[in-house]
């Protein structure tokens, strides 16, 4: 296994699908994985559709990205995690500022419609 450098694009100055497409070229990954919900339509731009040509992954899917494969982050839960969290607080009349803590809510993975089915053996 061999490393792929990150193709970081820079969001003030445009150019999203020339950027892309000089990293695909070079690097050749089967799938992209980011956190804007343009991501898919800039592969697109470049010449490379999703999925037939490359992959698309999500990092926080959302509303935005329905439909998408990627990363569940179990909004709801981490929610009434923090619910939970604050009213033990208030229930042990700790009003101060508390020590910080660390609550994992694992996020789950979804495939979706922007990863080939190649990907998913």
């Amino acid at each position: 296994m061999h490393g792929v450098a990150p193709c970081l694009l820079d969001l003030e100055k445009g150019g999203e699908a020339e950027a892309i497409s000089g990293g695909l070229l070079t690097a050749g990954p089967d799938i992209l994985i980011g956190s804007d919900n343009r991501l898919a339509e800039w592969c697109g731009a470049a010449g490379f559709p999703v999925p037939e040509r490359i992959g698309v992954a999500h990092l926080n899917l959302a509303s935005d990205v329905t439909g998408w494969a990627g990363i569940g982050q179990n909004h709801e839960q981490i929610g009434a995690t923090a619910v939970d969290q604050l009213a033990s607080l208030l229930t042990l009349r700790q009003f101060a500022t508390p020590d910080r803590r660390t609550v994992l809510v694992p996020g789950v993975w979804r495939a979706g419609k922007t990863t080939p089915n190649r990907l998913m053996v």
